[in-house]
C-alpha cells in the first residue's frame, strides 16, 4: 500500500506534539510540587513568625472557614508578618527564572 507524504508528515507532526506535551506535562509537574514547598515553607514562616499558639491558630482558621465570602472580619490581636530575607532571595530566584 502507497502511503500519501502528507499523511505521514502530519503523523510525524503528531508524534512529536504528543512527545513535548508529555515533557511539559513532567515540567508542571514538577513546578506545581516547588510552588506548593514554597506555598508551605511561607505558611510556616508566617505561623512562626506570628507567635501564635496553637489553639490561637486553631480558633483563627476556623473563623476563616466559617467566614461567608466577600465578608471582610477582622481578626484582633495578629499582625502582618514581613517576610525573612532568605524568603525574599528564593521569591526573587522564582520571579527570574
Amino acid at each position: 500500500m502507497v502511503t500519501n507524504p502528507k499523511i505521514e508528515k502530519i503523523k510525524t507532526e503528531i508524534a512529536r506534539i504528543k512527545a513535548k506535551i508529555s515533557e511539559n506535562q513532567s515540567k508542571l509537574r514538577i513546578l506545581e510540587r516547588q510552588k506548593t514547598e514554597l506555598e508551605d515553607d511561607h505558611i510556616v514562616t508566617l505561623v512562626r513568625g506570628g507567635n501564635v499558639s496553637d489553639s490561637e491558630l486553631s480558633s483563627l482558621i476556623q473563623s476563616l472557614r466559617n467566614e461567608k465570602p466577600g465578608g471582610a472580619r477582622g481578626v484582633s490581636g495578629i499582625q502582618p508578618i514581613k517576610t525573612t530575607q532568605q524568603e525574599d532571595n528564593r521569591n526573587a530566584y522564582f520571579d527570574e527564572n
